[in-house]
């Protein structure tokens, strides 16, 4: 049985760190030592970043399975990324 777009292969909820998240946003603070996150726009964005890859993963998922192939590629994924970002 395959994993679900919700779960990861061991049945934990798919979820991303928040301190890995902090750091990706600092890479594009302009003044970093005068630039804080508070932990609610912190979990906020964490939030968001799992939903967007959650539907990009489904969407690129559903694209190859309507090419017919059974492993999703990086084709499949540029094809649905165009929309994708006009949803978002």
């Amino acid at each position: 049985m395959a994993a679900s777009v919700e779960t990861t292969e061991t049945n934990e909820p798919m979820t991303f760190k928040p301190k890995t998240i902090q750091e990706i946003l600092k890479l594009h603070f302009k003044k970093k030592e005068k630039t804080r996150i508070s932990g609610d726009a912190l979990r906020l964005t964490t939030e968001v970043i799992r939903v967007f890859v959650k539907e990009a993963s489904a969407r690129a998922a559903l694209q190859a399975e309507n090419s017919a192939e059974k492993e999703v590629t990086m084709d499949h994924l540029e094809k649905i990324l165009p929309q994708l970002i006009l949803d978002f």
